[in-house]
């Protein structure tokens, strides 16, 4: 099966609002913080959108360059059960790929 992509727009829902707020929480916990600014280059953590990747939503985000490891980084969170819910009911009309 292709990998369907989605984008949480945090202002369209308060179930989005939450879900947006707990990812971002969630990447604060992993990296320290949610912006990690490279002072040299400007870049800092993006949103890059929640797939459905081997039977698993995850919320994908991607530094650039992040200042600590000086590399680009990509990092995946798991959706919440509650938010996984309401993506099935909006990708529902995907096609099958």
């Amino acid at each position: 099966m292709k990998t369907q992509s989605v984008f949480l727009d945090p202002f369209a829902s308060k179930k989005e609002a939450a879900e947006y707020d707990r990812m971002w929480a969630a990447l604060a916990a992993r990296w320290g913080d949610t912006g990690q600014l490279n002072e040299e280059c400007g870049e800092v953590w993006q949103y890059m959108g929640t797939c459905f990747d081997r039977n698993l939503w995850v919320h994908t985000f991607r530094h650039r360059m992040h200042p600590i490891t000086k590399r680009r980084e990509y990092w995946n969170t798991p959706a919440s059960r509650e938010y996984v819910e309401t993506l099935w009911k909006h990708v529902a009309h995907f096609p099958k790929v």
